[in-house]
């Protein structure tokens, strides 16, 4: 699976393509709870950007294994609640994330787990259109 990060998601729904997501990681990206809130906050301000997102992104639940790894990260006040649950739930399913965040980067791959920043995402979308043609 690949766990999308907020902002990553944001940047593709707010330019109106989040399809573009969909066609690269198919049903396998998804979000979890705490994204998911993130995501969502701003439709009480009246944003509809969000909507597009969660039909096309899964949210995925928090197993108890990865609940006990969330409580430990998530000591480091230094992250919000949904890097905490993305890097939590990847270390324990063996997923990968996807984030534009430099210090959740660095805290994920300190934990050995593999993850993906917005131009390598940019990339392959270019690298998929290109061989589509």
């Amino acid at each position: 699976m690949f766990v999308i990060d907020a902002d990553i998601i944001s940047i593709f729904a707010k330019s109106d393509n989040i399809s573009l997501l969909h066609e690269l990681f198919g049903d396998n990206a998804v979000m979890t709870p705490a994204i998911f809130q993130e995501i969502t906050a701003p439709i009480d301000y009246g944003y509809e950007f969000p909507y597009a997102i969660i039909q096309t992104i899964r949210t995925i639940q928090m197993n108890e294994d990865a609940f006990v790894c969330y409580k430990k990260i998530s000591k480091n006040k230094k992250f919000g609640r949904g890097e905490c649950e993305a890097i939590a739930f990847c270390l324990k399913t063996s997923s990968i994330f996807i984030t534009n965040d430099k210090k959740a980067r660095y805290i994920a791959s300190d934990y050995e787990i593999t993850v993906i920043s917005l131009p390598a995402v940019l990339k392959a979308i270019i690298k998929k259109k290109n061989s589509n043609t």
